[in-house]
């Protein structure tokens, strides 16, 4: 959408989509989780002095800050709750912060990234890093959003105002802001990528065939890539609202969350209680996501309406929550479990001396 937009349809939605999945592919399996390392810290340079730029450029061009925050103050309903599209309002806001707030350890690509730093003093460096980078990124984003809605009021496709902007400010920062947000899409995408293709092939297939040597198993997984990549392009051409898809994907995956983190510190969880956890959270969340889209709200009791437009991920993880709590405590403790876990308490206490 963004090269697109950029273009004015001179590159089609299409092209720019197969282009940006055919050099991930190529960069992954040439590159692999060096690759990753490489892009992340390339990116945050890139997309963080762009995007300061750009913002900068674009209070410039609505005539500064003092006159931005003052048109918008003539609208009551922007900087107002509930907003212009009701999206300042409680329920809005933990249906998009709750699903972010466990990123970290809800999606397999990031939790990858676990493994990269050669220290514990390297990995608080990192997620601290993840932090502030994060919430100034926000801040922009946010202020981005609001500069917008004066220079560019007729938008109605949120996936076009970024490109619209960047066709406003001069061309060498728009090219920036471009490669910092291609090179953080290539960056998500390479890093899902060998995620799933790893656990494809160290999951299942080294599971049935347990004979498989890991040079074997390697040339599986890169194999497996393909199939991700045409999945890849399928959902690609759907042209979905990219935020509204993030946060989806995101209350998903929230439901291994509670498993996750019992397993790696409560010695009374176990497998029976992961595995009722997760389908419990995944059918709660697939429940009430159908049921948004299929019942009528104007049919609907007012409670009810509040319970569907709370993310569906959130009452799925407060399901997956009561579930794994209810079946570990009322099943038997699975001494693999409380091993594990004594062994992580060990290794930490030796990696914090």
């Amino acid at each position: 959408v963004l090269v697109s937009g950029l273009t004015n349809n001179a590159i089609p939605f299409e092209i720019g989509a197969l282009l940006v999945i055919v050099a991930t592919l190529a960069y992954t399996l040439w590159g692999g989780m060096r690759a990753v390392a490489w892009t992340d810290t390339l990116q945050a340079i890139v997309m963080l002095a762009s995007s300061l730029t750009m913002l900068f450029i674009a209070f410039q061009l609505a005539g500064g800050v003092g006159a931005v925050f003052e048109k918008l103050a003539q609208d009551s309903s922007v900087l107002g709750v509930p907003g212009p599209h009701n999206r300042f309002t409680l329920i809005a806001f933990i249906s998009m912060t709750v699903p972010w707030f466990f990123f970290c350890v809800s999606n397999p690509q990031v939790v990858q990234r676990f493994y990269i730093p050669k220290s514990v003093g390297a990995l608080r460096n990192m997620i601290g890093g993840f932090l502030i980078f994060g919430f100034i990124y926000t801040v922009i984003v946010t202020l981005l959003g609001l500069v917008a809605h004066i220079l560019v009021p007729h938008i109605r496709d949120p996936n076009m105002v970024t490109p619209t902007l960047l066709t406003m400010i001069w061309e060498p920062i728009a090219i920036l802001v471009l490669l910092g947000i291609l090179a953080a899409s290539i960056s998500t995408l390479d890093s899902i990528m060998l995620t799933l293709s790893s656990e494809f092939a160290m999951n299942v297939v080294k599971v049935v065939r347990p004979r498989y040597d890991e040079l074997k198993a390697l040339m599986i997984s890169r194999a497996f890539m393909i199939v991700i990549v045409l999945a890849t392009i399928v959902f690609s051409f759907t042209r979905g609202f990219i935020v509204e898809l993030a946060v989806m994907s995101s209350s998903w995956l929230l439901q291994f969350v509670p498993a996750f983190i019992a397993a790696l510190v409560w010695k009374r969880a176990n497998k029976i209680s992961a595995y009722a956890s997760i389908v419990v959270g995944v059918a709660v969340t697939g429940i009430l996501t159908l049921a948004r889209y299929i019942l009528q709200p104007g049919k609907l009791s007012s409670w009810m309406q509040t319970i569907l437009q709370l993310d569906p991920g959130v009452w799925g993880l407060l399901a997956a929550t009561l579930t794994l709590l209810a079946f570990s405590v009322s099943t038997k403790t699975d001494e693999r479990g409380q091993r594990f876990v004594k062994e992580i308490e060990e290794a930490l206490r030796e990696l914090l001396k």
